[in-house]
């Protein structure tokens, strides 16, 4: 019988079939894996060709049709329609007539209200609009040139002719085509895709113009392409967006015909695999059951197992391997057993002195000898050994701290890994057996516990007389005192992780980590006792200028000596953590009142205040403290280690070198500056920041020059002023990113101005004091002019008072460059600052300009006059021009035509424009237009 079922069905039996059909079957896995993958990536990249290329040409298609039925629209509108172009009308339009602007409001009252007011402003311009309803109509509107009760022309483009035969149309593929605001245009097939679906799909892919993705319809997994119709540029309206999908099910049809051949070969190989196996398992089964029989009884601890195989070849050799490997496992297991139970303990006890008894018994039983002992050093004590003993002869155990005398600890140090003691070696082991010296006489072998390559304790087996050690009990026993050098490491490394995990390296302090966990547990023990307590959060004040100039080395020689004096201001239940860099964390346990946080606060303010001696030299800190107290001021950690910082903060604000407590208005100052950062980021990352422009009218010379002014866009808060974000954006630093953005677009707009020959003397823009401080500031500017193709003479740099003041030699510099190539320099809000003069003769300004509270309160208040007019005044007499800002009443006008006021700039003459808006306000602009008194 060539093979018997059992055998099939043994453990072997199973391996060794399951190892003959991977051999067999892996080869043909591996290629069939590779060709499915191969062919269904290539189905794939070229059904996305395909969808892209179908796409493209549709939306080709539609744009072209909508070029030529505009174009025909445009001659319907003008009149100039022959007799050639009536077939024409006929077959591009559904109907077309004219309409009055109440038609225009009902076709577009679903869009939103800018875009209506766009295409409003496109008609009274006499453009053309492009509408799109909510049912998927698609119209031409323009104004007549002869305008009446009708004075528009309102035709619908036939979608026959819009979107050609369906028939045309790749009949596999599914085609939507959806207007400017979502509306369904179009789609091949019906309740194919919602205008709401489609409107979701748009919102997850960012609005993009143009991406693929993968979508379900009817359960069903359609690869899609979608592409925009950009529109803005001819008919001033949003993209429309062309969809083109396939099922995913024919993309992968051709897949089927390799699943049926491999099938095919599969059951072939597991055949052939079933019978070449089968034949192997019999002849190798019946030796090895035997061997599997006899392992059995080791495992139940049966090691005079003798077991008999007589096959001639690799598997007889391995049964008399196994026979002997049996009677070496018995003699062993003893011994073993001890070991693992030592091992046991070394891993579950952490007490150092719980392992060494735990090993002393284990040596009793294990070794004959009369006196065993452990000792081992204290890591805390140095020289200092606790010694575990036990003396057959007297039956007794022993433990002792011993002190090690200097020559004891010195010869400690030298022994070397399994030692004899020596006659000479007695004068130094007394400390093992004090009460029995006699056993130094006799034989004594020591093996030293060493860690980190030091001996930090023995392991010693004495005799009264003189024995040689087997090799054997040599190798257990140095097993041994390497197991308690492990032992050792182990508590030694969890204390070294523990207080590196803890405090912090350079203080020795406790970290942010301890601190919270602290902090909780008094806040939870106040809660329970219905008591409080007091978190001082503690900034060094001018630490960084002491870091910068006396270098690393130095900072960390002065935050280790605040700590010194932080303790002291303390008791030993408080706390004082550092928080990280010069923050410190003060937890005072327990208070009777918030007056004695105000007495600590004082005295660390005082302590911190002291000049820091090193060397020669004095250094002056300060410290700025915020308190909270709990649990009145935070019910958890984070929130009180926040308003601690809150209230720290705001004595930063303050001038620093005093203490103040946490107010919940504080809170609501420090969200409200969370929330204007988060906007001032989402709109550099999205692309919602935009400029207006407002007019500087010129008196003298009729001349408009504009200011750029920086919008947000929030989605919530709609359009922020400057008023709203600027300071944020300064104290964050994210006016760089806004400072640049503004500049690049203004110059870009003024440039688009310069080609349409509107008539701007030149583009003012802001310029911070932190952008002013970049070193490439002149560079950044100079490469924006070039870049756009800008003349310098075009702009005007805005710098207020507070910025000079600042950094009064860095601004003259810069601006003195730029004011060389061509660029004007203005100084806004000139007189609200601190007015200083000194400047004024070192740099280069061009323009003055008269803050908007001195122009406001001209006519009630006669001091304001009189500055305006000292202003005035003074940039006459430097000979440099004077704005004023804040413009609002004709009568304020008039006053400053009369002090000689070179420019104004308010609402009176207009408010702050679009790129748009501005050209219109220039080329209608006429003084005469103005509102009268």
């Amino acid at each position: 019988m060539l093979f018997r079922l059992d055998d099939i069905r043994s453990k072997l039996g199973r391996k060794f079939i399951v190892l003959l059909f991977l051999v067999a079957l892996l080869p043909i896995l591996l290629f069939a894996s590779f060709s499915y993958n191969y062919l269904a990536n290539y189905l794939y990249t070229q059904s996305q060709k395909r969808l892209i290329n179908e796409a493209r040409f549709f939306t080709t298609t539609l744009y072209e049709r909508l070029l030529l039925s505009s174009s025909l629209f445009d001659s319907m509108a003008s009149g100039e329609v022959n007799e050639n172009d009536a077939e024409q009308i006929k077959r591009q339009f559904s109907f077309s007539e004219q309409v009055s602007w109440q038609r225009v409001r009902s076709l577009t009252e679903h869009m939103p209200v800018s875009e209506r007011n766009l295409v409003i402003s496109r008609l009274e311009q006499r453009k053309l609009a492009l509408l799109t309803t909510a049912d998927g109509g698609v119209f031409f509107l323009r104004m007549n040139y002869d305008s009446g009760e009708f004075p528009l022309r309102l035709a619908q483009v036939a979608p026959a002719y819009l979107l050609g035969d369906p028939e045309l149309l790749d009949q596999r593929l599914h085609y939507c085509v959806f207007g400017s605001f979502n509306e369904t245009i179009f789609c091949t097939t019906r309740h194919f895709l919602s205008t709401h679906e489609f409107s979701r799909l748009l919102r997850e892919h960012d609005n993009s113009a143009s991406f693929a993705l993968e979508w379900d319809w009817n359960d069903q997994p359609e690869l899609a392409q979608v592409r925009s119709i950009f529109l803005t540029p001819r008919f001033g309206m949003p993209a429309w967006k062309v969809w083109v999908s396939e099922p995913k099910r024919h993309v992968y049809e051709a897949i089927g015909d390799l699943q049926s051949v491999f099938s095919v070969v599969v059951v072939v190989t597991l055949l052939l695999g079933a019978m070449v196996g089968a034949w192997q398992i019999k002849r190798f089964l019946t030796p090895l059951s035997r061997l599997i029989q006899g392992t059995r009884k080791i495992a139940s601890s049966q090691f005079d197992v003798h077991i008999a195989v007589d096959s001639h070849d690799e598997l007889e050799d391995l049964a008399d391997a196994f026979n002997h490997m049996a009677s070496q496992l018995g003699k062993q297991f003893e011994l073993l057993t001890g070991l693992s139970h030592i091992d046991q303990l070394i891993l579950n006890v952490p007490d150092l002195e719980q392992v060494a008894q735990s090993t002393l018994g284990a040596l009793q039983r294990l070794i004959d000898a009369d006196a065993v002992a452990v000792a081992l050093g204290d890591p805390d004590k140095p020289g200092e050994m606790a010694v575990f003993s036990f003396s057959q002869p007297a039956n007794q155990h022993d433990l002792a701290r011993r002190e090690l005398n200097e020559a004891e600890a010195q010869w400690l140090a030298q022994v070397t890994p399994i030692h004899r003691a020596a006659l000479g070696d007695a004068q130094y082991l007394g400390w093992l057996w004090p009460q029995q010296r006699e056993l130094l006489a006799g034989s004594a072998h020591l093996f030293p516990i060493i860690v980190n390559k030091q001996n930090v304790g023995l392991l010693a087996v004495a005799w009264q007389k003189s024995v040689r050690l087997p090799e054997s009990d040599r190798l257990l026993l140095k097993d041994f005192a390497d197991r308690l050098a492990v032992a050792i490491t182990a508590v030694l490394r969890e204390k070294k992780l523990y207080h590196q995990a803890h405090f912090d390296a350079l203080t020795g302090l406790p970290n942010r980590q301890l601190l919270k966990d602290r902090l909780e547990q008094a806040l939870r023990h106040a809660l329970r006792k219905n008591g409080m307590g007091a978190v001082l959060f503690v900034d060094l004040d001018n630490f960084k200028q002491i870091n910068d100039s006396g270098g690393h080395s130095l900072g960390d020689e002065i935050l280790k000596r605040t700590a010194e004096r932080l303790r002291v201001c303390v008791s030993d239940e408080d706390t004082v953590a550092r928080q990280g860099g010069d923050e410190f964390i003060v937890i005072l346990n327990q208070i009777d009142s918030p007056l004695r946080a105000t007495r600590v606060a004082e005295k660390i303010i005082t302590m911190l205040s002291s000049p820091y001696r090193t060397g020669e030299r004095r250094h002056f800190l300060g410290a700025s403290v915020g308190i909270a107290i709990f649990p009145n001021d935070g019910a958890d950690v984070d929130t009180l280690l926040r308003n601690a910082d809150t209230a720290m903060y705001r004595v930063k604000e303050e001038g620093r070198g005093h203490y103040r407590f946490f107010e919940e208005e504080m809170n609501q100052a420090s969200q409200r500056r969370i929330t204007a950062e988060r906007r001032i980021r989402d709109a550099l990352e999205h692309g919602n920041i935009v400029v207006h422009y407002q007019p500087q009218w010129y008196l003298s010379r009729d001349r408009f020059s504009v200011e750029a002014l920086v919008r947000i866009k929030d989605p919530e808060a709609g359009l922020l002023a400057p008023l709203d974000f600027i300071s944020v954006a300064e104290d964050t630093g994210l006016i760089l990113d806004i400072g640049e953005w503004v500049l690049r677009q203004s110059c870009q707009q003024m440039a688009s101005w310069r080609m349409a020959d509107l008539p701007l003397e030149r583009l003012a823009i802001n310029v911070s004091g932190r952008q002013l401080a970049r070193t490439d500031f002149v560079r950044m500017v100079e490469s924006v002019v070039e870049d756009f193709k800008l003349d310098f003479t075009d702009l005007e740099l805005e710098i207020t008072e507070t910025t000079l003041i600042q950094d009064a030699e860095s601004a003259v510099q810069k601006l003195g460059v730029l004011n060389e190539m061509g660029v004007r320099i203005a100084i806004d809000d000139f007189g609200t600052g601190y007015s200083s003069l000194s400047y004024l003769h070192r740099l280069p300004f061009d323009v003055l300009k008269i803050d908007r509270s001195f122009v406001s309160n001209m006519h009630e208040h006669k001091r304001s006059l009189e500055i305006t007019s000292t202003i005035v005044n003074l940039a006459k007499s430097l000979n440099k021009t004077v704005l004023a800002e804040g413009v609002e009443t004709r009568a304020q006008l008039e006053l400053l035509r009369q002090l000689k006021c070179d420019a104004i700039q308010g609402f009176y003459i207009s408010r702050p424009l679009t790129a748009a808006k501005v050209e219109d306000f220039i080329t209608q602009f006429r003084p005469v237009n103005l509102p009268a008194l």
